[in-house]
């Protein structure tokens, strides 16, 4: 029988987990670090209780905290990066279901901000910007779109009226954010 008792950091963890279904042994540190000041040895602590009631695994082959009966997703582990990349201490990103087809929400409660990660695959750039437009018109509070690109090269097809922020990893593996305008390629 599993213990009934969890730490708030445990339970914070365990949340984005489930959400997410997986993320980095560097993410899970980043993560509890924004949370609640963390040092590593703690963060490391609080994975290693998890792993030992059983309610997170370590990949074999990638070293990736996943939650049991999930599949890790490279584009949830890129998303994530991209939600830390706006995050500031004390205001770590809270991990929410997000609306279809975004793949990840993620909510700043400091700032009063949302963030929605749209990936798009090579050869979908046409239908990001209805998807964008579309969102832009329900949000109810301040949010950040974000296209995740499968790969540098969909930058110049990307269509959109409205500003929001490219995101993709160069050729030496790094993740790069743009910044764009709102205006359609080759305005």
């Amino acid at each position: 029988m599993k213990p009934m008792y969890y730490s708030e950091p445990q339970i914070r963890l365990l949340d984005a987990l489930e959400q997410l279904g997986c993320m980095k042994m560097r993410q899970a540190k980043t993560f509890l670090r924004l949370c609640f000041g963390m040092e590593e040895k703690a963060a490391k602590s609080i994975i290693r209780q998890l792993r030992y009631k059983g309610d997170i695994h370590i990949d074999e082959n990638t070293g990736d905290l996943v939650i049991p009966g999930k599949e890790c997703d490279r584009n949830i582990i890129r998303a994530f990066d991209i939600a830390f990349s706006f995050a500031e201490q004390g205001d770590a990103p809270e991990i929410i279901t997000p609306p279809r087809p975004y793949l990840m929400l993620a909510y700043y409660a400091v700032r009063e901000l949302q963030l929605l990660i749209l990936y798009v695959p090579v050869g979908m750039e046409w239908r990001c910007g209805t998807q964008l437009s579309v969102m832009r018109k329900k949000a109810k509070i301040k949010t950040l779109q974000v296209m995740l690109l499968a790969d540098e090269g969909q930058l110049e097809r990307i269509g959109t009226h409205v500003p929001c922020v490219a995101a993709y990893t160069d050729s030496a593996g790094r993740l790069k954010i743009k910044s764009l305008e709102g205006k359609r390629h080759g305005d």
